[in-house]
């Protein structure tokens, strides 16, 4: 890439992804349903955004095509869940293509644990934006060692809508 490319604000491209994400994945009854949830908003995702460093080129190009991850929408708590850490879970839609697969319509295992680890990134990486936000306006509080846990992987076919979830427990 060239150091002189001008790369779109990652907030246009935020915005422009999630408003194709959502109509792409309207079309998917439950998918549907969560994003039209009052529990849920819809929220970026840094790393479906190249950088002009190219950080995240990964998930926002290498995996950002019709035969591997086609869509990828995160949604988090609509209410944050407290000062200190606001959001304890987030859902992230990702509909899959059968460049993933590992064996025949079934995603690599590497894969899976791959999204897995993404999304449980993106859930830190939130959370760090609003603990940021919140002692710009005050004094920062004691600091809280948190771990993130991966939830349960199964098989999934491909291609295939799923979700990918990551939540926090204090230690």
């Amino acid at each position: 890439m060239s150091a002189h490319k001008q790369l779109p604000s990652a907030d246009s491209v935020s915005s422009n992804v999630a408003d194709a994400a959502i109509a792409r994945l309207s079309a998917t009854p439950w998918a549907a349903a969560l994003i039209k949830d009052a529990k849920w908003t819809v929220t970026g995702t840094p790393s479906r955004v190249l950088k002009a460093t190219g950080e995240d080129a990964l998930f926002a190009e290498t995996l950002s095509t019709d035969r591997t991850i086609r869509t990828f929408l995160t949604l988090r708590p609509t209410e944050a869940a407290s000062d200190e850490w606001a959001f304890e879970e987030i859902v992230t839609l990702v509909e899959i293509g059968e460049g993933l697969n590992g064996y025949a319509h079934i995603i690599h295992g590497g894969i899976a644990a791959t999204l897995l680890d993404e999304v449980s990134g993106v859930l830190l990486q939130l959370n760090m934006a609003a603990r940021t936000e919140r002692m710009r306006r005050l004094q920062p509080s004691s600091s809280h060692v948190y771990s993130s846990y991966f939830t349960a992987c199964r098989l999934h076919h491909t291609p295939s809508s799923q979700t990918v979830e990551a939540d926090v427990t204090r230690t």
